[in-house]
Protein backbone atom coordinates (compact mmCIF):
# COMPACT_ATOMS: atom_id res chain seq x y z
CA UNK A 1 0.00 0.00 0.00
CA UNK A 2 1.32 3.43 -0.98
CA UNK A 3 2.12 5.98 1.72
CA UNK A 4 1.18 9.68 1.73
CA UNK A 5 3.16 12.13 3.86
CA UNK A 6 1.52 15.32 5.17
CA UNK A 7 4.36 17.80 5.58
CA UNK A 8 3.95 21.04 7.56
CA UNK A 9 0.19 20.88 7.00
CA UNK A 10 -2.33 22.57 9.31
CA UNK A 11 -4.68 20.70 11.63
CA UNK A 12 -7.58 21.58 9.31
CA UNK A 13 -5.78 20.13 6.29
CA UNK A 14 -4.79 17.01 8.23
CA UNK A 15 -8.40 16.47 9.24
CA UNK A 16 -9.58 16.71 5.64
CA UNK A 17 -7.03 14.16 4.43
CA UNK A 18 -7.76 11.80 7.35
CA UNK A 19 -11.46 11.92 6.48
CA UNK A 20 -10.68 11.46 2.79
CA UNK A 21 -8.49 8.39 3.28
CA UNK A 22 -10.75 6.91 5.93
CA UNK A 23 -13.35 6.32 3.22
CA UNK A 24 -10.92 4.37 1.05
CA UNK A 25 -8.18 1.79 1.35
CA UNK A 26 -5.92 3.00 -1.44
CA UNK A 27 -3.18 4.57 0.69
CA UNK A 28 -1.79 4.97 4.20
CA UNK A 29 -1.32 8.40 5.79
CA UNK A 30 1.82 9.62 7.54
CA UNK A 31 1.62 12.82 9.58
CA UNK A 32 4.88 14.57 10.40
CA UNK A 33 4.83 15.50 14.07
CA UNK A 34 8.32 16.62 14.97
CA UNK A 35 11.08 15.61 12.55
CA UNK A 36 12.69 18.00 10.08
CA UNK A 37 11.27 17.72 6.55
CA UNK A 38 14.29 16.08 4.93
CA UNK A 39 14.70 13.73 7.90
CA UNK A 40 11.13 12.48 7.71
CA UNK A 41 11.41 12.08 3.91
CA UNK A 42 14.54 9.94 4.30
CA UNK A 43 13.04 7.93 7.17
CA UNK A 44 9.49 7.33 5.98
CA UNK A 45 10.19 7.10 2.21
CA UNK A 46 6.69 8.29 1.22
CA UNK A 47 5.21 7.64 -2.21
CA UNK A 48 3.46 11.03 -2.26
CA UNK A 49 4.18 14.25 -0.35
CA UNK A 50 1.47 16.79 0.46
CA UNK A 51 3.16 20.02 1.58
CA UNK A 52 1.72 23.31 2.77
CA UNK A 53 3.24 26.57 1.52
CA UNK A 54 2.96 28.89 4.54
CA UNK A 55 3.50 32.57 5.21
CA UNK A 56 7.23 32.22 4.40
CA UNK A 57 6.97 30.93 0.83
CA UNK A 58 10.67 31.40 0.04
CA UNK A 59 11.68 28.99 2.80
CA UNK A 60 8.97 26.47 1.89
CA UNK A 61 9.85 26.58 -1.82
CA UNK A 62 13.49 25.94 -0.86
CA UNK A 63 12.29 22.86 1.06
CA UNK A 64 10.27 21.81 -1.98
CA UNK A 65 13.42 22.09 -4.13
CA UNK A 66 15.37 19.93 -1.66
CA UNK A 67 12.65 17.28 -1.70
CA UNK A 68 12.56 17.24 -5.49
CA UNK A 69 16.34 16.89 -5.58
CA UNK A 70 16.28 14.00 -3.10
CA UNK A 71 13.16 12.31 -4.52
CA UNK A 72 12.71 13.54 -8.12
CA UNK A 73 10.03 10.96 -9.00
CA UNK A 74 7.92 11.39 -5.87
CA UNK A 75 4.80 13.45 -6.68
CA UNK A 76 4.58 16.53 -4.45
CA UNK A 77 1.22 18.26 -4.08
CA UNK A 78 1.37 21.79 -2.66
CA UNK A 79 -1.34 23.50 -0.60
CA UNK A 80 -1.46 27.27 -0.33
CA UNK A 81 -3.83 29.94 0.96
CA UNK A 82 -2.07 32.39 -1.39
CA UNK A 83 -3.66 32.45 -4.88
CA UNK A 84 -0.96 34.77 -6.27
CA UNK A 85 0.10 33.78 -9.81
CA UNK A 86 3.75 34.22 -8.75
CA UNK A 87 3.41 31.60 -5.99
CA UNK A 88 1.64 29.17 -8.33
CA UNK A 89 4.32 29.62 -11.02
CA UNK A 90 7.19 29.27 -8.53
CA UNK A 91 5.73 26.10 -7.03
CA UNK A 92 5.11 24.48 -10.41
CA UNK A 93 8.48 25.68 -11.75
CA UNK A 94 10.27 23.75 -9.02
CA UNK A 95 8.56 20.50 -9.89
CA UNK A 96 5.36 20.27 -7.86
CA UNK A 97 2.88 17.72 -9.17
CA UNK A 98 0.03 20.18 -8.65
CA UNK A 99 -1.19 22.88 -6.26
CA UNK A 100 -4.46 23.20 -4.32
CA UNK A 101 -5.69 26.45 -2.84
CA UNK A 102 -7.44 26.80 0.49
CA UNK A 103 -10.12 26.13 1.47
CA UNK A 104 -9.41 22.62 0.23
CA UNK A 105 -12.06 21.09 -1.98
CA UNK A 106 -12.35 17.42 -0.95
CA UNK A 107 -13.37 16.32 -4.44
CA UNK A 108 -10.32 18.02 -5.94
CA UNK A 109 -8.09 16.49 -3.24
CA UNK A 110 -9.53 13.03 -3.95
CA UNK A 111 -8.93 13.49 -7.68
CA UNK A 112 -5.33 14.71 -7.25
CA UNK A 113 -4.37 11.99 -4.76
CA UNK A 114 -5.82 9.28 -6.97
CA UNK A 115 -4.12 10.75 -10.05
CA UNK A 116 -0.76 10.97 -8.26
CA UNK A 117 -1.12 7.39 -7.02
CA UNK A 118 -1.72 6.25 -10.60
CA UNK A 119 1.56 7.95 -11.56
CA UNK A 120 3.40 6.27 -8.67
CA UNK A 121 2.04 2.85 -9.63
CA UNK A 122 2.99 3.39 -13.28
CA UNK A 123 6.57 4.22 -12.27
CA UNK A 124 6.74 1.11 -10.06
CA UNK A 125 5.36 -1.02 -12.88
CA UNK A 126 7.91 0.33 -15.36
CA UNK A 127 10.75 -0.38 -12.92
CA UNK A 128 9.47 -3.94 -12.54
CA UNK A 129 9.29 -4.37 -16.29
CA UNK A 130 5.48 -4.51 -16.34
CA UNK A 131 3.31 -2.51 -18.70
CA UNK A 132 1.65 0.18 -16.58
CA UNK A 133 -2.12 0.16 -16.43
CA UNK A 134 -3.70 3.50 -17.28
CA UNK A 135 -5.58 4.88 -14.38
CA UNK A 136 11.41 43.48 -15.71
CA UNK A 137 9.51 45.20 -13.19
CA UNK A 138 7.12 42.39 -13.46
CA UNK A 139 3.59 43.27 -14.54
CA UNK A 140 1.17 41.05 -12.67
CA UNK A 141 -0.97 38.65 -14.65
CA UNK A 142 -4.48 38.75 -13.21
CA UNK A 143 -6.53 35.57 -13.17
CA UNK A 144 -8.22 33.34 -10.62
CA UNK A 145 -10.35 31.42 -13.11
CA UNK A 146 -9.50 27.82 -13.95
CA UNK A 147 -8.08 28.54 -17.45
CA UNK A 148 -5.67 31.14 -16.05
CA UNK A 149 -4.62 29.00 -13.09
CA UNK A 150 -3.83 26.21 -15.57
CA UNK A 151 -1.63 28.64 -17.53
CA UNK A 152 0.23 29.68 -14.35
CA UNK A 153 0.96 26.03 -13.61
CA UNK A 154 2.17 25.43 -17.17
CA UNK A 155 4.45 28.49 -17.00
CA UNK A 156 5.98 27.16 -13.80
CA UNK A 157 6.61 23.76 -15.41
CA UNK A 158 7.96 25.02 -18.74
CA UNK A 159 9.92 28.14 -17.76
CA UNK A 160 13.07 26.42 -16.38
CA UNK A 161 13.58 24.42 -19.58
CA UNK A 162 14.98 25.65 -22.88
CA UNK A 163 11.93 24.46 -24.81
CA UNK A 164 10.51 26.70 -27.51
CA UNK A 165 7.04 27.96 -26.55
CA UNK A 166 4.21 28.99 -28.88
CA UNK A 167 1.62 31.29 -27.30
CA UNK A 168 -1.68 31.46 -29.18
CA UNK A 169 -4.64 33.72 -28.56
CA UNK A 170 -6.64 36.62 -29.92
CA UNK A 171 -5.18 40.13 -30.07
CA UNK A 172 -5.21 41.84 -26.70
CA UNK A 173 -5.38 38.76 -24.46
CA UNK A 174 -1.94 39.36 -22.92
CA UNK A 175 0.40 37.07 -24.84
CA UNK A 176 3.43 39.28 -24.14
CA UNK A 177 2.74 39.15 -20.39
CA UNK A 178 2.86 35.34 -20.63
CA UNK A 179 6.18 35.58 -22.51
CA UNK A 180 7.66 37.88 -19.87
CA UNK A 181 6.52 35.53 -17.10
CA UNK A 182 8.24 32.61 -18.89
CA UNK A 183 11.45 34.65 -19.10
CA UNK A 184 11.20 35.89 -15.51
CA UNK A 185 10.92 32.35 -14.16
CA UNK A 186 13.52 30.83 -16.50
CA UNK A 187 17.17 30.03 -15.91
CA UNK A 188 17.99 32.81 -18.39
CA UNK A 189 16.54 35.55 -16.21
CA UNK A 190 18.99 38.46 -16.03
CA UNK A 191 20.34 37.70 -19.49
CA UNK A 192 19.22 39.55 -22.64
CA UNK A 193 15.51 39.63 -23.47
CA UNK A 194 14.14 41.29 -26.57
CA UNK A 195 10.64 41.48 -28.04
CA UNK A 196 10.12 41.72 -31.81
CA UNK A 197 6.77 42.49 -33.41
CA UNK A 198 7.12 40.65 -36.70
CA UNK A 199 4.07 42.40 -38.17
CA UNK A 200 5.29 45.92 -37.37
CA UNK A 201 8.64 45.79 -39.20
CA UNK A 202 8.67 46.20 -42.99
CA UNK A 203 9.59 43.00 -44.80
CA UNK A 204 12.63 44.67 -46.39
CA UNK A 205 14.08 45.43 -42.95
CA UNK A 206 12.91 42.42 -40.95
CA UNK A 207 15.76 40.08 -41.82
CA UNK A 208 18.32 42.75 -40.95
CA UNK A 209 16.53 43.44 -37.64
CA UNK A 210 16.64 39.77 -36.68
CA UNK A 211 20.00 38.65 -38.08
CA UNK A 212 21.97 41.84 -38.76
CA UNK A 213 23.90 42.88 -41.85
CA UNK A 214 27.42 43.65 -43.05
CA UNK A 215 28.58 47.03 -44.29
CA UNK A 216 27.50 47.47 -47.91
CA UNK A 217 25.02 44.59 -47.82
CA UNK A 218 22.37 46.88 -49.32
CA UNK A 219 21.88 50.55 -50.15
CA UNK A 220 22.13 52.52 -46.92
CA UNK A 221 24.07 49.83 -45.01
CA UNK A 222 26.94 52.14 -44.11
CA UNK A 223 28.22 50.00 -41.23
CA UNK A 224 28.00 46.49 -39.81
CA UNK A 225 24.97 45.94 -37.59
CA UNK A 226 24.23 43.10 -35.19
CA UNK A 227 20.72 41.66 -35.25
CA UNK A 228 18.51 40.83 -32.30
CA UNK A 229 19.47 37.13 -32.29
CA UNK A 230 23.11 38.07 -31.90
CA UNK A 231 22.35 40.51 -29.09
CA UNK A 232 20.21 37.89 -27.34
CA UNK A 233 22.89 35.18 -27.25
CA UNK A 234 22.40 33.14 -24.04
CA UNK A 235 19.11 34.99 -23.55
CA UNK A 236 15.53 34.97 -24.82
CA UNK A 237 13.81 36.49 -27.83
CA UNK A 238 10.05 36.97 -27.97
CA UNK A 239 8.71 36.93 -31.52
CA UNK A 240 5.21 38.43 -31.47
CA UNK A 241 2.92 37.87 -34.47
CA UNK A 242 5.24 35.16 -35.78
CA UNK A 243 2.49 34.11 -38.21
CA UNK A 244 3.22 37.27 -40.21
CA UNK A 245 6.84 36.32 -40.99
CA UNK A 246 7.62 36.22 -44.74
CA UNK A 247 8.44 32.74 -46.05
CA UNK A 248 12.09 33.68 -46.71
CA UNK A 249 12.60 34.83 -43.13
CA UNK A 250 10.79 31.71 -41.89
CA UNK A 251 13.48 29.58 -43.56
CA UNK A 252 16.24 31.48 -41.80
CA UNK A 253 14.46 31.25 -38.44
CA UNK A 254 14.08 27.51 -38.95
CA UNK A 255 17.85 27.19 -39.37
CA UNK A 256 18.44 29.06 -36.10
CA UNK A 257 16.05 26.75 -34.27
CA UNK A 258 17.53 23.61 -35.83
CA UNK A 259 21.25 24.39 -35.86
CA UNK A 260 21.66 27.43 -33.60
CA UNK A 261 23.35 29.46 -36.34
CA UNK A 262 22.66 32.10 -39.00
CA UNK A 263 24.54 34.49 -41.27
CA UNK A 264 24.25 38.25 -41.42
CA UNK A 265 22.97 39.80 -44.64
CA UNK A 266 25.94 40.21 -46.98
CA UNK A 267 28.08 37.63 -45.16
CA UNK A 268 28.92 33.96 -45.66
CA UNK A 269 30.32 33.44 -42.17
CA UNK A 270 27.94 31.51 -39.89
CA UNK A 271 27.36 32.88 -36.38
CA UNK A 272 26.41 30.45 -33.60
CA UNK A 273 24.01 31.55 -30.86
CA UNK A 274 22.18 29.99 -27.95
CA UNK A 275 18.83 31.76 -27.85
CA UNK A 276 15.53 30.58 -26.44
CA UNK A 277 12.62 31.50 -28.71
CA UNK A 278 9.15 32.30 -27.40
CA UNK A 279 6.71 32.95 -30.23
CA UNK A 280 3.17 34.31 -30.25
CA UNK A 281 0.43 34.60 -32.83
CA UNK A 282 -3.26 35.35 -33.16
CA UNK A 283 -3.45 33.31 -36.36
CA UNK A 284 -4.47 29.69 -36.87
CA UNK A 285 -1.07 28.40 -38.01
CA UNK A 286 -2.48 25.04 -39.10
CA UNK A 287 -4.74 26.93 -41.52
CA UNK A 288 -1.80 29.09 -42.62
CA UNK A 289 0.15 25.89 -43.37
CA UNK A 290 -2.77 24.55 -45.45
CA UNK A 291 -2.82 27.86 -47.35
CA UNK A 292 0.97 27.61 -47.96
CA UNK A 293 1.58 30.80 -45.96
CA UNK A 294 3.54 29.18 -43.11
CA UNK A 295 6.18 26.47 -43.17
CA UNK A 296 5.07 23.21 -41.59
CA UNK A 297 8.60 22.34 -40.44
CA UNK A 298 8.93 25.71 -38.71
CA UNK A 299 5.55 25.21 -37.00
CA UNK A 300 6.73 21.95 -35.45
CA UNK A 301 9.92 23.63 -34.23
CA UNK A 302 7.94 26.44 -32.61
CA UNK A 303 5.12 24.28 -31.27
CA UNK A 304 7.15 22.30 -28.72
CA UNK A 305 4.97 23.64 -25.90
CA UNK A 306 1.78 25.50 -26.75
CA UNK A 307 -0.01 27.89 -24.39
CA UNK A 308 -3.56 28.79 -25.41
CA UNK A 309 -4.54 32.09 -23.79
CA UNK A 310 -8.31 32.40 -23.22
CA UNK A 311 -10.26 35.41 -24.41
CA UNK A 312 -11.65 37.85 -21.86
CA UNK A 313 -15.20 36.69 -22.63
CA UNK A 314 -14.11 33.16 -21.60
CA UNK A 315 -12.97 34.36 -18.15
CA UNK A 316 -15.42 37.08 -17.23
CA UNK A 317 -15.07 36.26 -13.53
CA UNK A 318 -11.62 37.92 -13.74
CA UNK A 319 -13.04 41.25 -14.96
CA UNK A 320 -13.54 42.89 -11.51
CA UNK A 321 -9.97 42.10 -10.45
CA UNK A 322 -8.62 43.26 -13.81
CA UNK A 323 -10.53 46.54 -13.58
CA UNK A 324 -9.13 47.34 -10.13
CA UNK A 325 -5.60 46.41 -11.23
CA UNK A 326 -5.89 48.71 -14.27
CA UNK A 327 -7.10 51.57 -12.05
CA UNK A 328 -4.20 50.99 -9.69
CA UNK A 329 -1.73 51.15 -12.60
CA UNK A 330 -3.33 54.35 -13.91
CA UNK A 331 -3.08 55.94 -10.46
CA UNK A 332 0.69 55.38 -10.48
CA UNK A 333 1.32 56.38 -14.11
CA UNK A 334 -1.03 59.33 -14.56
CA UNK A 335 -1.94 60.51 -11.07
CA UNK A 336 -5.58 59.52 -11.58
CA UNK A 337 -7.49 59.51 -8.29
CA UNK A 338 -10.46 57.32 -9.30
CA UNK A 339 -10.51 54.26 -7.04
CA UNK A 340 -13.73 52.33 -7.66
CA UNK A 341 -16.62 51.36 -9.93
CA UNK A 342 -20.32 51.57 -9.18
CA UNK A 343 -22.16 48.24 -9.09
CA UNK A 344 -24.10 49.14 -12.25
CA UNK A 345 -20.86 50.04 -14.04
CA UNK A 346 -19.25 46.74 -13.09
CA UNK A 347 -22.31 44.84 -14.29
CA UNK A 348 -22.07 46.56 -17.69
CA UNK A 349 -18.36 45.74 -17.92
CA UNK A 350 -19.00 42.09 -17.06
CA UNK A 351 -21.84 41.75 -19.59
CA UNK A 352 -19.95 43.21 -22.56
CA UNK A 353 -18.33 40.72 -24.98
CA UNK A 354 -14.90 42.50 -25.22
CA UNK A 355 -13.86 41.62 -28.79
CA UNK A 356 -10.60 43.50 -28.13
CA UNK A 357 -10.00 41.55 -24.91
CA UNK A 358 -7.90 42.99 -22.06
CA UNK A 359 -6.41 45.70 -24.29
CA UNK A 360 -9.91 47.03 -25.06
CA UNK A 361 -10.80 46.86 -21.37
CA UNK A 362 -7.70 48.90 -20.49
CA UNK A 363 -8.57 51.58 -23.07
CA UNK A 364 -12.17 51.72 -21.88
CA UNK A 365 -11.20 52.17 -18.21
CA UNK A 366 -8.52 54.73 -19.08
CA UNK A 367 -11.10 56.83 -20.92
CA UNK A 368 -13.68 56.46 -18.14
CA UNK A 369 -11.13 57.34 -15.43
CA UNK A 370 -10.14 60.51 -17.28
CA UNK A 371 -13.78 61.59 -17.63
CA UNK A 372 -14.82 60.73 -14.07
CA UNK A 373 -15.12 63.78 -11.79
CA UNK A 374 -15.30 61.91 -8.49
CA UNK A 375 -13.60 58.80 -7.15
CA UNK A 376 -16.06 56.36 -8.77
CA UNK A 377 -16.58 55.39 -12.42
CA UNK A 378 -20.29 55.59 -13.30
CA UNK A 379 -22.11 54.14 -16.36
CA UNK A 380 -22.21 57.47 -18.24
CA UNK A 381 -18.38 57.58 -18.13
CA UNK A 382 -18.20 54.42 -20.26
CA UNK A 383 -17.93 54.48 -24.09
CA UNK A 384 -21.23 54.35 -25.96
CA UNK A 385 -20.06 51.21 -27.78
CA UNK A 386 -20.68 49.22 -24.59
CA UNK A 387 -24.39 50.06 -24.80
CA UNK A 388 -24.96 48.99 -28.40
CA UNK A 389 -27.18 46.07 -27.44
CA UNK A 390 -28.89 44.87 -24.30
CA UNK A 391 -26.85 42.70 -21.93
CA UNK A 392 -29.06 39.68 -22.59
CA UNK A 393 -28.74 40.06 -26.37
CA UNK A 394 -24.97 40.55 -26.10
CA UNK A 395 -24.79 37.38 -24.02
CA UNK A 396 -26.80 35.46 -26.60
CA UNK A 397 -24.64 36.75 -29.47
CA UNK A 398 -21.46 35.87 -27.57
CA UNK A 399 -22.78 32.42 -26.69
CA UNK A 400 -23.74 31.76 -30.29
CA UNK A 401 -20.29 32.88 -31.47
CA UNK A 402 -18.50 30.59 -29.00
CA UNK A 403 -20.69 27.60 -29.93
CA UNK A 404 -20.03 28.25 -33.63
CA UNK A 405 -16.26 28.40 -33.04
CA UNK A 406 -16.37 25.18 -31.02
CA UNK A 407 -18.25 23.32 -33.75
CA UNK A 408 -15.90 24.62 -36.44
CA UNK A 409 -12.96 23.25 -34.47
CA UNK A 410 -14.66 19.87 -33.96
CA UNK A 411 -15.58 19.53 -37.63
CA UNK A 412 -11.98 20.33 -38.68
CA UNK A 413 -10.75 17.72 -36.21
CA UNK A 414 -13.23 15.14 -37.53
CA UNK A 415 -12.10 15.83 -41.12
CA UNK A 416 -8.51 15.08 -40.12
CA UNK A 417 -9.61 11.87 -38.36
CA UNK A 418 -12.38 10.32 -40.51
CA UNK A 419 -12.89 7.30 -38.21
CA UNK A 420 -13.54 9.53 -35.17
CA UNK A 421 -16.98 8.77 -33.60
CA UNK A 422 -17.73 12.48 -33.35
CA UNK A 423 -20.93 12.37 -31.26
CA UNK A 424 -19.47 10.04 -28.60
CA UNK A 425 -16.23 12.03 -28.60
CA UNK A 426 -18.06 15.34 -28.06
CA UNK A 427 -20.24 13.95 -25.28
CA UNK A 428 -17.36 12.24 -23.50
CA UNK A 429 -15.13 15.33 -23.65
CA UNK A 430 -17.96 17.58 -22.46
CA UNK A 431 -18.80 15.33 -19.50
CA UNK A 432 -15.13 14.99 -18.52
CA UNK A 433 -14.52 18.74 -18.60
CA UNK A 434 -17.65 19.61 -16.63
CA UNK A 435 -16.85 16.92 -14.03
CA UNK A 436 -13.32 18.25 -13.66
CA UNK A 437 -14.58 21.81 -13.25
CA UNK A 438 -17.07 20.68 -10.60
CA UNK A 439 -14.43 18.39 -9.02
CA UNK A 440 -16.61 15.35 -9.61
CA UNK A 441 -19.76 16.76 -8.00
CA UNK A 442 -22.44 15.11 -10.12
CA UNK A 443 -25.25 17.30 -8.77
CA UNK A 444 -23.43 20.48 -9.81
CA UNK A 445 -22.39 18.89 -13.11
CA UNK A 446 -25.97 17.86 -13.95
CA UNK A 447 -27.17 21.42 -13.30
CA UNK A 448 -24.43 22.82 -15.54
CA UNK A 449 -25.39 20.34 -18.28
CA UNK A 450 -29.14 20.88 -17.89
CA UNK A 451 -29.90 17.20 -17.35
CA UNK A 452 -31.21 15.04 -14.53
CA UNK A 453 -28.60 13.62 -12.18
CA UNK A 454 -29.81 10.07 -12.93
CA UNK A 455 -29.33 10.69 -16.66
CA UNK A 456 -25.81 12.00 -16.06
CA UNK A 457 -24.94 8.96 -13.92
CA UNK A 458 -26.30 6.66 -16.64
CA UNK A 459 -24.17 8.33 -19.35
CA UNK A 460 -21.07 8.16 -17.12
CA UNK A 461 -21.65 4.41 -16.74
CA UNK A 462 -22.28 3.91 -20.47
CA UNK A 463 -19.18 5.85 -21.51
CA UNK A 464 -17.02 4.27 -18.79
CA UNK A 465 -15.54 7.53 -17.52
CA UNK A 466 -14.69 9.04 -14.17
CA UNK A 467 -15.36 5.92 -12.10
CA UNK A 468 -13.89 7.63 -9.06
CA UNK A 469 -16.64 10.24 -9.05
CA UNK A 470 -19.62 7.86 -8.97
Amino acid sequence: MERILLLNTSHASNRIFRQLLAKTDFAALIENKSMEPMEVIATEKPDIVVMEIGEEPVEDIATLQSIRKLKPQTPLIAISANTSPEITMEVMKHGAYDIMHMPIDTNQAHFLIHDALATVRSIKSLRAGINPVADFAPEEIIGNTSPMQAIFKLIGQVAPSNATVLIQGESGVGKELIARALYRHSLRQGRPYMAVNCAAIPETLLESELFGHEKGAFTGATQMRKGKFEYCDEGTIFMDEVGDLPLGTQAKLLRVLQDGEFTRLGSNIPIRVNVRVIAATNKDLEKEIADKQFREDLFYRLNVVRIEVPTLRERKADIPALCLAILKKLAVKENITVTSFSNETMQILENYSWPGNVRELENCIHRAAVLATGDTILPHHLPQSLFGTSPSKRGQENESELVSQAFDTLIRHAQKTPVLPLLDFVEQELLLRILRETHGNQLKASKRLGMARATLRKRIDQLGIMDDFK
